[in-house]
């Protein structure tokens, strides 16, 4: 799992970034599909180095979800750094959203053939929003929970 610095106009970067997950899905498709992108959601666990870097409870609040042609890419912010890590679909080992319940809060969880793993937090309004990206987004063979 590779952590990209995106807040500038790389060529380098967006170039590892697209060749990891594969480039933005057209304007017209994303309408067509209803968006490609998530609300905003809070970081909760992931990798050390993810963490050393995020470690402001203001910034693990600022995190999103970009549904791409050949993976997914989750963005955050480290003060005014933005921060991506792009997932290929063949790295990725499970997703899990939990259903809703009388809690305030749902969680996402997204675990890696690698081992590592990302855990989100959303209000439960967001759920139906998510879910529906990510069944209408995920390849099958991307286990989904």
């Amino acid at each position: 799992m590779r952590i990209f610095n995106v807040s500038y106009n790389d060529p380098k970067v967006e170039r590892a970034v697209n060749g990891i997950c594969g480039g933005a899905i057209g304007f017209w498709t994303s309408i067509r599909m209803g968006g490609t992108g998530s609300q905003r959601f809070e970081l909760i666990d992931g990798p050390a180095e993810l963490l050393e870097m995020v470690d402001r409870l203001e910034d693990r609040r600022f995190s999103s979800l970009e549904l791409r042609k050949g993976g997914l890419v989750f963005r955050f912010r480290n003060r005014l750094e933005a921060l991506a890590i792009p997932l290929a679909w063949s790295t990725i080992a499970e997703v899990k959203l939990s259903p809703v319940g009388p809690a305030i809060s749902v969680d996402f969880r997204v675990r890696t053939n690698q081992g590592t793993h990302l855990h989100f937090r959303m209000a439960r309004e967001q759920h139906v929003a998510l879910d529906r990206l990510l069944r209408k987004g995920l390849p099958a063979s991307v286990p989904f929970a």
